[in-house]
């Protein structure tokens, strides 16, 4: 998936949120951190590959940004709840994460990852 670099289960709970021990989400970092949880065939790709590549040029200098391919990272997608593609999940720096789904109007997007993400 375009620049965005893939995120493992593994790398998940060292990098972004020990659940496993923690019981909970809590972001282990300082910078915004935005994972999108996506599966190859998904009927709208394209449109989805868009927006994420308009937001990730967007917020490059702010937001680090992961994938995970639920059919790559099923377990990770199963802990976290995932049900439907795409899901964002948003970490602000302290402060609860978020979650989201589908692919909204770009205008919504933008503004609800900077609400979130850039308080």
């Amino acid at each position: 998936m375009h620049s965005m670099q893939t995120i493992t289960k593994a790398q998940f709970l060292t990098q972004i949120a020990d659940y496993e021990n923690k019981k909970k989400l809590e972001y282990l970092g300082e910078n915004p951190i935005i994972v999108v949880f996506w599966k190859n065939s998904y009927s709208h790709n394209q449109m989805f590959f868009d927006c994420i590549e308009t937001i990730e040029n967007r917020f490059a200098q702010q937001i680090i940004f992961y994938s995970a391919d639920v059919d790559q990272e099923p377990f990770l997608a199963a802990d976290l709840g995932i049900r439907k593609i795409p899901t964002w999940l948003l970490f602000p720096p302290h402060h609860a994460p978020q979650m989201f789904q589908g692919v909204p109007d770009l205008a919504t997007l933008i503004e609800t990852i900077e609400k979130i993400c850039l308080h």
